[in-house]
């Protein structure tokens, strides 16, 4: 399971810009569908992701980027891509997008893609699961408690069948991955990057 976001440590100040006349233009009540359907690993297409995002705050962008970071959209490195590339996205993608500087002009130089999470399995069972949490009353939207440990999340074994990459449309801000996948970011050093958290099949 990725964590990332859900920890502010991986937020970054970059937007979509609201109204800046390009030809693709997204509203705050489009962002916001984006994101809760990527979120449940709905499909969705190119044009619901952003080619350019602008650094927001007043100061030069100065600091290096993350292999992984969010700010709504999720966005990873070349290098994170290039290892999800190897496995079965199913439905889901990977769209490369420009950053720029508050300026709207000066490029911030980085090879930088935003993930469509694009696929569903509902296999999370909260019953034998620890550390999870209702969102809301009278709604069945989870999300595993900011300490959750590895082992913890408990899910159902047809979740080893099918894509590599998706999301349990119950379980809010995390995402999963297969084993396979996830040993590759291991190999390559990336646990932390992405906050990766075991789950225990059943």
């Amino acid at each position: 399971m990725c964590d990332a976001q859900r920890h502010t440590q991986f937020v970054r100040g970059f937007s979509a810009d609201l109204d800046d006349g390009e030809p693709q233009v997204f509203s705050r009540q489009e962002k916001d569908d984006t994101f809760s359907k990527n979120d449940m690993g709905i499909p969705l297409a190119r044009d619901r992701f952003p080619e350019k995002v602008y650094w927001r705050n007043k100061w030069k962008f100065d600091k290096s980027l993350p292999q992984f970071f969010h700010s709504g959209f999720i966005f990873i490195n070349e290098k994170a891509a290039n290892i999800l590339r190897d496995h079965d996205l199913g439905q889901g993608a990977l769209y490369p997008v420009d950053l720029f500087e508050n300026d709207r002009v000066t490029p911030i130089e980085a090879n930088i893609l935003t993930l469509c999470i694009g696929n569903q399995k509902d296999t999370v069972l909260l019953d034998q699961s620890e550390n999870m949490k209702r969102l809301w009353p009278r709604h069945d939207f989870f999300s595993p408690q900011l300490w959750v440990e590895d082992d913890n999340i408990v899910v159902d074994r047809s979740c080893l069948e099918g894509p590599d990459l998706w999301a349990d449309p119950k379980i809010k801000f995390v995402f999963f991955m297969s084993d396979r996948l996830g040993q590759a970011l291991i190999k390559a050093r990336m646990k932390n990057a992405v906050k990766l958290v075991r789950c225990r099949v059943s």
